[in-house]
């Protein structure tokens, strides 16, 4: 059997597991099943997370096509908890995953993903980190939750400015607590939770005097920290009102990965305590902070009879 079946095949056990287990601690009392995503919220909403969420950056992309469904069902398999997707919508209102505004780096397409209809859209193909095509298509936003309903929590990096679209997905199926927000614009997503208030947010501080706004003047559960600040005393200002931090492994910190290994790559992101790390690499993330078996580095699940 291959690696990736055992891990799926592992998973599926374990998922079983977790609804005839009784939780470690806060959780559902024996007999009760209570999904990963609820787990993974109930500790965001705790504001106090128990060890290290692990983000997949537009999925595990590192062995499928960047916001494809494969990428989201991998970052299932290898122990992610939170699977960062890319939106915006089509001519004709259909909500699509694709980072860039053009079609150009992903696909074998062409032009602004505006510009074309959701029929368009679904006559192309995604290609590759190498840039060789594949057989995988540009998902619809609906696709992608119902690849992730129970399994992730989708963290939706809004790009486009049509809104509506995207939420009435998330009613239509039902899942408002499954799916968080990002967005630069704290204005923006505001106006998400007049709409929707079961839904997460999530907006980013550039430096420490806007942290220490966010979080007198907003109810912060989470907050994006830039790398060039972060550090032990943010940690320890976050934990006092109870929000989230946030932080990414991407660019530098991941190529130390790849160069020289998970201790040189994400052992400094992890010394500053955050509660959340976004990386191209969920796998090696996952598996470090295992490795370390450390209370406040340890897989926050793991201790709650919950799938890794």
């Amino acid at each position: 059997m291959k690696l990736h079946q055992q891990t799926s095949l592992l998973f599926r056990v374990l998922t079983l597991l977790s609804c005839i287990m009784p939780l470690g601690h806060g959780g559902m009392a024996a007999g009760e099943c209570q999904t990963r995503v609820e787990h993974i919220r109930s500790i965001i909403e705790s504001g106090d997370s128990p060890g290290i969420l692990v983000a997949a950056h537009r999925g595990h992309h590192q062995h499928w096509p960047e916001n494809s469904i494969p990428s989201i069902q991998s970052a299932v398999e290898v122990g992610a908890h939170i699977v960062e997707l890319d939106i915006r919508v089509s001519q004709d209102g259909v909500p699509v995953l694709m980072h860039d505004e053009t079609l150009d780096r992903t696909t074998n397409g062409t032009g602004p993903v505006v510009e074309h209809t959701y029929q368009a859209l679904q006559q192309l193909r995604l290609t590759d980190n190498s840039g060789e095509l594949t057989d995988c298509h540009i998902p619809t936003f609906r696709e992608a939750l119902e690849a992730a309903r129970g399994k992730i929590l989708v963290n939706g990096d809004l790009k486009a400015t049509d809104l509506d679209p995207i939420l009435n997905v998330i009613l239509d199926l039902e899942m408002s607590r499954e799916v968080m927000f990002y967005h630069s614009n704290p204005e923006v997503l505001d106006s998400i939770l007049q709409k929707n208030p079961e839904v997460m947010v999530m907006t980013i501080a550039r430096g420490t005097e806007e942290v220490d706004r966010l979080l007198t003047h907003r109810n912060e559960r989470m907050l994006h920290l830039r790398e060039s600040y972060n550090s032990l005393q943010i940690a320890a200002q976050l934990d006092q009102h109870q929000t989230l931090g946030w932080t990414n492994a991407l660019g530098e910190p991941d190529r130390r990965v790849v160069l020289y290994g998970p201790e040189i790559g994400f052992g400094p992101v992890v010394q500053n305590q955050p509660d959340i790390i976004q990386t191209d690499y969920p796998e090696a993330l996952v598996q470090y902070l295992r490795l370390l078996r450390l209370p406040e580095t340890s897989d926050p699940l793991a201790t709650s009879a919950q799938p890794q």
